[in-house]
């Protein structure tokens, strides 16, 4: 990269990988892959939400629609106190983490319309699925065509 840092990296919630980041990179953003932060929530969180499926709008709400970190601040004060006993937990996992996925905190910052990972791990499963890693290099090129000609 010509000796210059990345203005953004984005990356699953890697503890070592941040604290990489942040000292090879100091002046780089670096942001949490938000696909990777709802999964793991879901896992955590699933028989929670299952039950509360207001909570799930409610948070959804508070995550998509804070236009600013003092209103997700008020949301979210707001939503602990409306599902008093149900925030805790991986809950405050993500609000300690908030300023690495959620939107308003990042929109200072180039983003171009990206919030995950996404697009690479869209391809590795599809390459997965493909490709055998006990073939030869002739075998990846071949599936890597077939590949390109359907997408």
């Amino acid at each position: 990269m010509d000796g210059l840092a990345p203005d953004n990296i984005i990356t699953d919630q890697d503890v070592a990988m941040a604290q990489s980041i942040k000292r090879k990179f100091p002046a780089t953003i670096h942001r949490c892959c938000r696909w990777h932060i709802m999964k793991k929530a879901q896992e955590k969180l699933g028989p929670v939400l299952a039950r509360n499926p207001d909570l799930v709008k409610d948070f959804n709400e508070c995550i998509d629609f804070s236009f600013t970190p003092d209103e997700f601040e008020r949301k979210w004060a707001a939503l602990q106190l409306k599902y008093e006993g149900l925030m805790h937990g991986h809950f405050e996992k993500l609000y300690e983490d908030r300023a690495t996925w959620v939107p308003c905190y990042l929109k200072f910052r180039f983003f171009p319309f990206l919030q995950s990972t996404q697009r690479s791990e869209g391809f590795n499963v599809v390459l997965k699925r493909y490709v055998n890693p006990h073939k030869s290099i002739l075998n990846f090129v071949k599936q890597y065509e077939k590949i390109q000609t359907y997408s």
